[in-house]
């Protein structure tokens, strides 16, 4: 078992409320009159039942646990007499728990009456358990928090969530008052490994039926089973708020599912813990946060209540919210904070359901209803039927079926058509030999490779076929553009995953060598921000002329080597701006042009303004926002209605920061050309010596 630790510690208190004396007699009772006790401490409530037949000096002998929250906040006892149609308050005191020391007394009641109280204080601690106590069993995936395991402890699988908590103490005390919930709708913790320290696991119930967000996917739900699971999210989030404690990351994968299909909320949020997982705003679940939220403010109540809300739709719908924004949600985040936009219940879904998830997602966060309001409601609605469980797993369709892999490529070299008039090279698997991995992104991974006595790039695409043949389509259109990487050829074109294989650029991303430079240390090789400039305009002229948007113009997508040549590639989201129009936002956060982050019609005017981030890198050695402390959200909905934009710097030469701002303008029709730029950079490279400024440690360690 658990030993318990002694790190930190919560106050408990057990307070008896044994019998009292010398209590009025209410004059509107019958015979038999009976005393009864309430005890309040801050939102908690502990009611007796009534003593009858003991006259004016009843007795209970009945005690409570309480955790003392507050040294400030007392303890209020009040002595009631039963009556017929109500209750006639007789007496009431405050008893002091600042100072902590067990006392066993007689209290006056004021106006009159007396009551024997037993206090006793104990320090109660979250149970710390050894390396030795657990067995790993298997890598699970990952939390908002963490990477999480399945374990066995003490007899029972469980699940082992690491955090990343930025002050150990102050997360210590967050468990500590977490741990000690004791409700049916969340799951328990048991207790913590590693602990204290940055990196402390967290062993919690595993619940075998798994996440909401698993089941909903599934679609296979009864009516009964979504009703009953509402009412209990709304329940467990109505408990947490009677403790004063705000849930703070409600979505269906932190709502999960006994066998029973009874739903118990987890993965409450640590103040103090960081959220590894959402670590950009693209990966964020933003359908689930308010609209405050969204803008920066601090979890609350209300905004569980938002929650809540978009849960209700979600069951309802069987589906993720505005989940057709997947791609590029900030259009759709756009209209939630300015239009009122929300997600919405089926045509046939019941008007009194349909009302309450409209009352949660109110915009004006006074206007929403208590959790405890929404859980009454929906409990109230609840057929009085034995739940079958959710899971069942007789008859269950085969919802994936991967096809079968093809034979491996072998002997001659081939050819790979992608398109009309395009084919590609296929280059036999057998002639690579694995170097080394570079990186990997969320269409697969990159890897060098000796084909021959050359290294390669070649990058895997791990179930995305489409994707795929639509860079292999783009960049077979450019292999003779020299400030394009090259595209060489493809390997295991028929099999789920099949491989890109392009020219090898030693020295990696720009955003690297921008890095380096930042940091004062030295690169291999120094480059002029105008060479930069010049190249990755030429090759978006390349692009532009075929009336191809490349979509994900930054420094990750500029690629360099010790030849000093630069060459523009991630040509994955490439696409024609023909027929159909291109309204789909997609690209890389802070390089968004403002009509692709509100989702209107756009054109390769869209790169010209990734294009003006990317000078702004070059000149500040610094990511777009990177000094920024606010919200993504607030940041992108600023850049839509031109409030704000990356800047160069203050020294900056008054041309280069012109065509930055040209760039980056407001209209696209007023952005320059590719072409344009071309010619704009050319005329400055024959005198310019501008390079990369140096860091201030490097100036500071020259002078």
């Amino acid at each position: 078992m658990a030993s318990v630790g002694q790190e930190v510690g919560v106050v408990e208190a057990t307070v008896g409320i044994v019998e009292a004396m010398d209590l009025p007699v209410v004059p509107e009772a019958s015979d038999d009159l009976g005393y009864f006790f309430k005890a309040h401490y801050g939102t908690l409530l502990f009611q007796s039942s009534p003593d009858f037949g003991s006259s004016t000096s009843p007795g209970w002998h009945e005690s409570f646990v309480l955790d003392v929250l507050d040294k400030t906040m007392p303890l209020r006892i009040e002595l009631y007499g039963a009556l017929n149609d109500g209750a006639s308050f007789v007496g009431g005191l405050h008893v002091d728990l600042a100072q902590q020391e067990d006392t066993d007394m007689w209290l006056r009641l004021a106006p009159s009456g007396q009551v024997h109280v037993r206090l006793r204080f104990t320090k109660r601690s979250v149970p710390r358990i050894s390396a030795e106590e657990v067995a790993i069993l298997a890598v699970m995936g990952k939390g908002a928090y963490g990477q999480v395991h399945k374990g066995f402890f003490d007899g029972q699988v469980v699940a082992i969530k690491t955090m990343h908590v930025t002050n150990p103490t102050a997360f210590a005390a967050e468990l500590l008052q977490v741990q000690a919930l004791k409700s049916p709708y969340i799951v328990p913790i048991y207790g913590v490994m590693d602990g204290p320290s940055t990196h402390p696991k967290v062993v919690a119930e595993h619940v075998e039926a798994g996440s909401l967000a698993q089941l909903l996917t599934l679609g296979r739900l009864q009516h009964y089973n979504k009703l009953q699971l509402a009412a209990d999210v709304a329940s467990g989030v109505a408990y947490l708020h009677e403790r004063s404690i705000v849930h703070g990351e409600l979505r269906p994968s932190n709502v999960f599912v006994t066998s029973d299909g009874r739903a118990q909320l987890s993965d409450i949020h640590f103040p103090s813990a960081q959220l590894v997982h959402f670590d950009t705003a693209l990966s964020y679940p933003w359908p689930y946060a308010a609209p405050e939220i969204l803008l920066g403010a601090q979890v609350h109540k209300a905004g569980d209540v938002y929650a809540v809300g978009v849960l209700l739709v979600a069951l309802n719908t069987e589906s993720v919210p505005f989940a057709v924004h997947r791609g590029n949600p900030f259009p759709a985040i756009h209209r939630v904070l300015h239009d009122g936009d929300r997600p919405l219940c089926r045509a046939d879904c019941d008007a009194w359901y349909a009302d309450i998830a409209t009352a949660c997602m109110a915009t004006d966060v006074d206007a929403r209803p208590p959790a405890a309001d929404v859980a009454a409601q929906l409990s109230a609605a609840l057929p009085v039927v034995t739940p079958v469980p959710v899971i069942d797993g007789i008859g269950d369709a085969k919802w994936y079926c991967p096809r079968p892999g093809a034979m491996p490529l072998v002997g001659d070299v081939g050819r790979f058509t992608a398109g009309v008039g395009v084919q590609i090279a296929v280059l036999p698997a057998a002639t690579f030999s694995k170097s080394r991995r570079l990186g990997a992104g969320p269409y697969g991974y990159v890897e060098a490779f000796k084909y021959g006595d050359t290294t390669v790039a070649v990058k895997t695409y791990v179930g995305h076929p489409t994707e795929f043949e639509q860079a292999v389509t783009t960049m077979a259109l450019f292999v003779d553009v020299p400030s394009i990487v090259r595209l060489l050829g493809v390997v295991q074109v028929d099999t789920p995953r099949p491989q890109m294989v392009m020219e090898y650029m030693d020295l990696g991303a720009l955003r690297r060598y921008l890095d380096i430079e930042r940091r004062g240390r030295r690169n291999r090789i120094t480059v002029h921000k105008i060479d930069v400039a010049h190249a990755v305009a030429t090759a978006l002229g390349h692009v532009h002329a075929r009336n191809i948007v490349h979509r994900n113009v930054n420094s990750l997508s500029v690629l360099l080597n010790e030849r000093r040549e630069v060459k523009l590639t991630n040509f994955i989201l490439a696409r024609s701006v023909e027929n159909p129009p291109l309204t789909q936002g997609a690209g890389t956060m802070f390089w968004m042009a403002p009509e692709v982050i509100v989702g209107g019609v756009y054109s390769v005017a869209a790169d010209i303004y990734s294009f003006g981030v990317l000078l702004t890198e070059l000149d500040t050695l610094e990511p777009p926002f990177g000094a920024l402390r606010q919200s993504h959200f607030i940041t992108l909905d600023e850049v839509s209605r031109a409030v704000r934009r990356p800047e160069v710097r203050p020294n900056c030469e008054s041309w280069y920061r012109d065509i930055a701002e040209r760039c980056m303008a407001q209209d696209p029709s007023a952005r320059p050309t590719a072409a344009e730029l071309v010619e704009l950079f050319a005329a400055q490279r024959p005198t310019s010596s501008s390079r990369f400024q140096p860091s201030r440690k490097r100036r500071e360690a020259s002078t």
